[in-house]
């Protein structure tokens, strides 16, 4: 027995939590193996919450497919996204497309298995697009790499809660071996007081900020 894997498009506009099964196209949630896409198709503006009664795994979630302004709200449960290459979770991945992941407890993990180092996190992807991530409490932990702001605008802002990454985060992507086409995007990382466990061996601001 084998599972497919699928995508699944978030398909309302208004507020709603991510276990429902009518919110999703076709009917979800998704599963271990799925793509999660909010800010897509007619609902480019949208607000996903994720609550203490959720519990999922995916392989991929994507905000901003699109422009339009998409929120993702986690206040508790289990969120891992399981990915063994780029892009396992992007927020900004179209022109004029604003994502913000906010989690305020429960816990939310990013792996990349087979490289734990490499990127898998993309906060503003694309140019012209905004990504953002912030953590008020609960636990992140990103097994593998951080892009904020690979070719848009990214910012990573902690305030609280327990935060664990084992890759490469860069703030910005600089130009790389002189090559101009990765000279677009701007990050900001903001840790304001509260504990972060880098088993990283790097945290790189190109033209970013931390």
């Amino acid at each position: 027995f084998s599972m497919q894997a699928a995508t699944y498009n978030w398909n309302t506009s208004s507020e709603s939590d991510y276990g429902t099964a009518g919110n999703w196209s076709p009917s979800g949630p998704p599963g271990s193996t799925d793509t999660a896409l909010v800010g897509i198709g007619s609902f480019g503006n949208a607000t996903v919450d994720f609550t203490a009664s959720d519990t999922y795994t995916l392989n991929t979630l994507t905000m901003g497919s699109l422009a339009g302004t998409t929120a993702f709200n986690m206040s508790g449960g289990t969120l891992t996204i399981n990915k063994s290459s780029t892009d396992g979770f992007d927020l900004g991945k179209a022109n004029g497309a604003t994502a913000t992941f906010t989690l305020s407890g429960g816990t939310f993990s990013v792996i990349r298995p087979t490289t734990l180092y490499q990127d898998c996190v993309s906060p503003g992807n694309v140019a012209g697009s905004s990504g953002t991530i912030v953590i008020n409490n609960g636990t992140a932990i990103f097994q593998c790499g951080m892009e904020i702001g690979n070719n848009g605008v990214g910012t990573v802002t902690i305030n609280g809660g327990y935060v664990y990454g084992s890759g490469w985060w860069n703030a910005g992507r600089g130009s790389n071996s002189g090559n101009a086409s990765q000279n677009q995007g701007s990050g900001t990382f903001n840790l304001n007081g509260y504990f972060v466990a880098m088993a990283a061996d790097k945290i790189v601001a190109q033209p970013g900020t931390i």
